[in-house]
């Protein structure tokens, strides 16, 4: 936790600026709808300083962990219907629950759409992973619980 927040979000003004803008042909009406992609990273131990930021080197990008892979046919815990986490979460269906993921058997890489992610209902599209459905509105629509 920083500052007593569980969660910090450090977003620009300009994406709440183009979620309150009217679109071209919405007649005046802004449908609010921000389109957010978001990484859950672990808060420092004290508070982030509050002076000026100091110039230093940007570092190269790294390749992301691979998902926990879960032996073939066990169940595992996942916060997106579509990949395993490891540790303690995936030691079973209680810590998971504990954890705030959901019980799964995980499916095929690559084989469906994670939740959150946007998708279509056409009957050619990509399906959204178990548990999930694709909703939403004509503008927008992502894989949600069922």
């Amino acid at each position: 936790a920083v500052n007593g927040l569980e969660y910090v979000f450090d977003l620009p003004d300009s994406v709440f600026e183009e979620g309150s803008a009217p679109h071209a042909g919405a007649a005046g009406v802004a449908d609010g709808h921000i389109p957010l992609a978001y990484e859950e990273v672990a808060c420092p131990e004290s508070a982030p300083s509050t002076s000026a930021p100091t110039a230093t080197p940007t570092p190269e990008p790294t390749a992301s962990p691979a998902a926990a892979a879960a032996p073939s046919g066990d169940k595992c815990c996942s916060f997106d219907y579509s990949t395993c986490v490891a540790g303690w979460c995936s030691d079973g269906q209680d810590n998971c629950g504990a954890c705030g993921g959901s019980w799964i058997q995980p499916p095929e890489e690559n084989s469906c759409l994670a939740q959150w992610t946007p998708c279509l209902t056409t009957p050619d599209a990509e399906p959204c992973c178990d548990g999930l459905t694709c909703q939403g509105n004509l503008f927008y629509r992502s894989c949600q619980v069922a």
